[in-house]
């Protein structure tokens, strides 16, 4: 489910046409946040570097990131893990 909607949201987007949507990992987000919410202000032409800091502390890290890595991934289907590389998601144990 998870892949097929978020498939369906990209090409939603991709529809919608340049410079009207983005695309947002929340992992990236949490991990890297500096880089991401530069990205997400400048999308929004909205770049503050004054705002830049204080957004920046927003993003936490759950408790539950990468708990995928304590289970048998070899369950779903190859495709489904291909789409998720795909997404941007990291899956290397």
């Amino acid at each position: 489910y998870w892949v097929r909607a978020n498939r369906q949201a990209v090409t939603y987007g991709q529809q919608m046409g340049s410079g009207r949507f983005l695309l947002l990992n929340f992992d990236r987000l949490c991990l890297a946040p500096r880089d991401e919410m530069e990205r997400i202000l400048g999308f929004l032409g909205l770049m503050d570097p004054d705002q830049i800091d204080a957004l920046c502390r927003l993003p936490k890290i759950p408790r539950t990131m990468g708990r995928y890595k304590q289970h048998d991934l070899t369950v779903f289907d190859p495709n489904d893990m291909e789409a998720l590389r795909e997404f941007g998601f990291d899956l290397d144990l």
